[in-house]
C-alpha cells in the first residue's frame, strides 16, 4: 500500500502508470494535506508514503511529521 500525496494531477497519473500495473501494490492518492492525513489514519494505512516537498500551503515534510506523531503510523517510510 502506497500513499501518493501530491497536488499535481500529472504526478498522480505518473505514479498510477508506474505502480498501477503491479498486482501486489495498492495505491491511495491524496491531492491535499488533509486528505493525505485522513487516508493514512483511516482506510489506507500505507506501507510507504511518497509526498510532494511543496504540498500546497504545507510541505511534504509537514505531512511526514504529522504522520510520525501518530503512534500507529510512526514506522512508515
Amino acid at each position: 500500500r502506497i500513499l501518493i500525496a501530491d497536488d499535481s494531477a500529472t504526478i498522480q497519473r505518473a505514479f498510477s502508470l508506474v505502480f498501477g500495473a503491479l498486482e501486489d501494490v495498492t495505491l491511495a492518492q491524496a491531492r491535499s494535506f488533509d486528505e493525505a492525513v485522513t487516508l493514512a489514519r483511516q482506510g489506507a494505512r500505507p506501507d510507504l508514503v511518497i509526498a510532494d516537498a511543496a504540498f500546497g500551503s504545507r510541505s511534504g515534510y509537514d505531512l511526514c511529521a504529522t504522520l510520525k506523531s501518530h503512534g500507529a503510523l510512526r514506522g512508515i517510510p
